[in-house]
């Protein structure tokens, strides 16, 4: 048996959202330092990360920096990470190098980021980065152990308004030949669940930084993975004892003021904007792709995009 635990999108940067009204650096850090306390206490052989440790391509919090640095770096766990878009800029992998995370995982064996399938254990993991097309991906050859797939996209367990991979599709596509599919970058997440074979687990992000997150209860997978074909994957969510209650930490936003307004029914609109990261790497673009999808009026829409222009 190989037992593990999965967690993602932490988002570690130096201040606090507009609307948290906590310390949301420290509050960060104690999730990390718990997140391996978890994983000790479970007898897990290693950590798996999601993607976007930092919320920045470059933070310059030294102690939220070095914080993390000492509870993963001393760590005895291995922690086996894909990137996320929020750690390179624009997407390119080849400002890697010059960014937060680089330094991070330079600095800090113990938190490697995955380039090819690694066998460790009982599993075979692959990787799959913002920048990697899921759909394009090469069918591993067989093997004897058990291929978990890690990957920073868009998997959700239902349709949205987004441009989502729906775990029912994939499972079903050629591309797919794992046992287990691990994802982060929803921040909301979904329940555990098989289609065609595969299991998917989302526990959703470590961080909350929406309103519509409010009711959220922070969580990370504990997951063992058993030799065997009939019930050899087992996912268990276990919730933080350090997150506190959601109505402790939020404050009143904009976006809460517009749902009260009578006349503008934005709800649909603002729940996805919250559940998809609103400070996305092109926030402007989010805006005219959730606009049109909710029939948001296109002078309304042309403004939007005039004010990208001026900034």
């Amino acid at each position: 048996m190989t037992k593990f635990l999965f967690y993602t999108d932490a988002h570690l940067c130096g201040r606090n959202p507009r609307h948290r009204i906590d310390d949301f650096p420290a509050t960060m850090l104690r999730k990390i330092a718990e997140v391996y306390e978890i994983a000790e206490r479970e007898d897990c052989e290693f950590v798996l990360f999601g993607g976007d440790m930092f919320n920045a391509h470059r933070i310059f919090s030294y102690p939220v920096i070095g914080g993390a640095m000492d509870v993963i770096c001393d760590s005895d766990l291995m922690t086996y990470a894909v990137v996320g878009q929020h750690e390179v800029y624009g997407y390119n992998p080849k400002t890697l190098d010059s960014s937060t995370l680089g330094f991070f995982a330079s600095r800090c064996p113990r938190y490697q980021i995955l380039w090819e399938p690694t066998e460790v254990g009982g599993v075979r993991l692959h990787p799959c980065h913002i920048w990697d097309d899921i759909e394009s991906k090469e069918v591993a050859p067989e093997s004897d152990k058990k291929d978990v797939l890690i990957a920073h996209e868009l998997f959700s367990d239902r349709k949205r308004v987004f441009e989502t991979v729906q775990t029912k599709d994939f499972a079903g596509s050629p591309q797919c030949f794992y046992r287990l599919v691990v994802s982060g970058d929803l921040h909301c997440g979904f329940k555990p669940h098989s289609h065609s074979g595969t299991v998917f687990a989302n526990p959703g992000a470590l961080a909350r930084r929406a309103m519509d997150e409010i009711k959220r209860e922070p969580q990370v997978a504990v997951i063992e993975v058993r030799k065997g074909d009939v019930d050899d994957v087992k996912v268990n969510y276990v919730q933080l004892d350090s997150a506190k209650p959601g109505d402790q930490v939020f404050g009143q936003t904009i976006l809460e003021i517009v749902k009260e307004v009578g006349d503008f029914d934005a709800r649909e609109f603002v729940s996805e904007m919250d559940n998809f990261e609103v400070e996305a790497a092109d926030v402007h673009e989010l805006i005219q792709r959730v606009g049109q999808e909710q029939n948001v009026r296109q002078e309304v829409l042309t403004y939007l995009s005039t004010k990208k222009r001026e900034m």
